[in-house]
């Protein structure tokens, strides 16, 4: 098994690899191969997603994979930690609709349904974040103590 970061000629594989997780997610009501690859290509291949890929290629098919978000010093801005870290699946209003969302196995929550605080309190969000939830990754380790 070869383990490396996804390049250009790794394209089709990548997404089959996202095409069967649709299928074996969403059934009849995953999206057309030909759609999650425009999705692949033209947003988590976007210059601006700052998503990298790793994949586990056995013969010559896709026998895992892994997405990560590049890191960048975190910008003083309200809402860029967001923009940076979440939107990507989220979606920039936070509705599960981000722009890898479409390549998922399973779609993103969508915060904006969220109750607020006490019925979903602030110390369940930032669990979540920290550690992870679902697909979603912990952030523990790329967020500082006051982001």
């Amino acid at each position: 098994m070869d383990v490396t970061f996804f390049d250009a000629s790794k394209t089709e594989l990548a997404v089959d690899a996202f095409y069967d997780l649709s299928c074996h997610y969403f059934g009849s009501e995953a999206s057309s191969r030909a759609a999650v690859r425009e999705h692949f290509v033209s947003n988590i291949l976007g210059a601006e997603s700052g998503v990298r890929i790793v994949l586990a290629i056995e013969g010559d098919a896709v026998a895992g994979l892994a997405t990560m978000s590049l890191l960048y010093p975190a910008p003083e801005e309200r809402g860029q930690l967001f923009l940076k870290d979440c939107a990507i699946c989220h979606g920039t209003e936070g509705r599960g609709d981000g722009a890898a969302a479409a390549a998922l196995p399973q779609r993103p929550d969508d915060l904006s349904r969220i109750a607020a605080p006490p019925v979903f309190p602030d110390g369940v969000v930032a669990y979540r974040i920290i550690n992870g939830v679902k697909l979603m990754p912990a952030f523990k380790s790329t967020l500082g103590e006051n982001e």
